[in-house]
């Protein structure tokens, strides 16, 4: 086994930005929504926006971005992305599979590092919430 350290399946960790938060967040908009209590790494993540529906837009979507926040928040390196409405209409409550950076040093996490969600809306949208999901393995192949 040289080189890499025994690793567990992925586990799941769900997140959620309801109710008053959500219609709150202005057309950019970026927020804690994870903590890594160990070294860890993001191996796939879906998201959820609670609205009736994003209907293919060229002037009203959405670009959905996880960043690696560091341990103050405030770092920039995209994990992992996706662009809502812009190239086909999304229906009410569809989860969209966000895609994964093939940078592998912006998936790892520390110990304290917090995990960002960047919204970042063009036109007008109406969210009423943000529903997701992440794939995170426990320790960090060496």
């Amino acid at each position: 086994m040289s080189g890499l350290s025994p690793r567990l399946a992925p586990l799941p960790i769900a997140w959620a930005i309801s109710g008053r938060a959500a219609t709150q967040m202005t057309a950019t908009e970026t927020v804690a929504i994870y903590r890594a209590p160990f070294a860890c790494e993001v191996v796939d993540a879906g998201f959820v926006e609670n609205i009736t529906a994003v209907a293919k837009s060229a002037t009203n979507h959405c670009r959905i971005s996880l960043l690696n926040g560091g341990t103050a928040g405030a770092g920039t390196s995209v994990i992992a992305t996706a662009l809502i409405g812009s190239a086909a209409t999304v229906a009410a409550l569809t989860c969209t599979v966000l895609t994964m950076t093939g940078t592998v040093a912006y998936k790892k996490l520390d110990a304290g590092d917090y995990l960002m969600l960047k919204y970042t809306e063009t036109g007008t949208l109406t969210p009423s919430g943000f529903f997701g999901s992440l794939g995170v393995v426990f320790g960090t192949e060496d």
